[in-house]
């Protein structure tokens, strides 16, 4: 018998160990498991602030921060269970998608830190999710969208199918690589920081009995993803484990929109083919209009401003922090974002100052001055946290009038006026 040319053999082997390295990447701290898997660092900061930060990101990790550390999972549940699909849920949804939308990996680090102060922020983000699916008008699209931390069109270059001998119920799996096309949220992530990207590629897997019927035949599959074909797919993050400073994580297509696709959706032909019109945009659209239609949707969510504001017949924590995150101003200088309220104004005597700040900061002035100018109040205080805080002062001393305070650290100011009115 004649044996393969040396060169053929190198090569063969080479496409081996590719395949291998892709879909075979056992995490030292999950011996056995079986699916691609991605390995990022740990935030070092929760939540993972920035300086170079948009507003709405750093109101969602303030806000779900709050939330965990003051809110307890019934009250918040009591909370949702009071809203309908208004400004406080449409509110939510804004804040929420900016967060995940900006930096995808930090959001899912920052979901499952070892914190031991709080509650789970799982709870939370999933908690408005499912209320954003029984109460949105479209509420497949809704959910998914919050869901994500990866929405793109992609090519299918190659399924991997395994039997996962640690899953229950869903062993027959598919290990899909795929090029990115175009990304509507979210970055591409990165499995190997030592490879060049010479195109922008993706990792993800799924089980073949989501896609079975309501009697779970295996004969009956709803869909199957094929090699060679294009698809519009909204992808989830799943954490898997923690080794000292490395999250490991696994990307699935995602499950809590109660997608019969599991949100993955073909495109034939040039249009794009959502069989059962689980986006509300038709059962064929063709794809320049899809995306027109899906990036406006999106716009619309991450541009919501609300009409009445945040509100709660039970007047709960919950509608105060998000009334002081939401309503209060923004000032530059002091961090890179602080957020100011002051009340009761007019007050006749007692009045509280409430500022959110995005770090630590030390050796700080609290002045205030008349319409004239002149200097009536000068008081020091040692720090502020990061996040929430409060300055409470006795003002009886004060004639009526309008007043302007400001907090100074060595460098910067930020500002703001409060009435007398006895």
């Amino acid at each position: 018998m004649k044996l393969p040319h040396p060169i053929f053999i190198l090569v063969f082997a080479l496409l081996v160990n590719i395949n291998t390295n892709a879909y075979s990447q056992e995490p030292p701290c999950f011996p056995g498991f079986m699916g691609p898997t991605y390995q990022i660092n740990d935030i070092q900061n929760c939540p993972p602030y920035d300086s170079n930060m948009p507003l709405d990101p750093f109101i969602g990790y303030l806000a779900l921060d709050s939330l965990s550390k003051h809110v307890g999972f019934n009250e918040y549940h009591d909370f949702l269970a009071r809203q309908s699909y208004n400004d406080t849920i449409r509110t939510m949804m804004r804040y929420i998608y900016q967060t995940v939308d900006y930096n995808p990996t930090n959001f899912l680090c920052f979901m499952y830190h070892n914190r031991y102060d709080c509650s789970p922020i799982d709870e939370y983000y999933y908690g408005l999710i499912s209320k954003v699916l029984q109460e949105s008008p479209s509420p497949i699209l809704d959910a998914s969208l919050l869901g994500s931390f990866l929405i793109a069109q992609i090519d299918v270059d190659s399924i991997y199918c395994y039997t996962d001998t640690n899953a229950r119920w869903a062993r027959t799996n598919r290990a899909v690589m795929a090029t990115i096309n175009q990304i509507y949220k979210g970055t591409t992530p990165i499995y190997n920081n030592n490879l060049p990207i010479i195109k922008p590629t993706i990792q993800f897997e799924y089980a073949r009995e989501w896609f079975m019927g309501k009697f779970y035949d295996p004969d009956e599959i709803l869909f199957e993803l094929e090699k060679g074909k294009s698809y519009i797919v909204f992808l989830e993050y799943r954490y898997i484990c923690r080794d000292n400073s490395q999250i490991y994580y696994e990307i699935f297509p995602i499950r809590c929109s109660k997608s019969k696709t599991a949100c993955m959706y073909p495109i034939v032909n040039g249009n794009v083919i959502d069989t059962f019109n689980e986006l509300g945009f038709g059962t064929s659209v063709n794809l320049n209009a899809f995306n027109d239609l899906l990036t406006n949707h999106i716009n619309a969510i991450k541009n919501y401003t609300p009409l009445q504001g945040i509100i709660d017949d039970n007047k709960s924590e919950i509608v105060r922090l998000y009334n002081i995150l939401v309503e209060s101003k923004k000032n530059d200088g002091l961090f890179s974002h602080v957020q100011i309220k002051t009340y009761p104004t007019p007050t006749q005597s007692i009045l509280n100052i409430e500022f959110i700040i995005d770090r630590k900061a030390v050796d700080l002035i609290f002045q205030v001055y008349n319409e004239s100018g002149k200097l009536v109040y000068d008081n020091g205080f040692s720090y502020a946290n990061q996040g929430l805080n409060r300055i409470t002062e006795d003002f009886s001393f004060l004639t009526n009038g309008t007043y302007y305070f400001k907090i100074n650290s060595e460098k910067n100011t930020f500002s703001g006026k409060f009435v007398i009115a006895k």
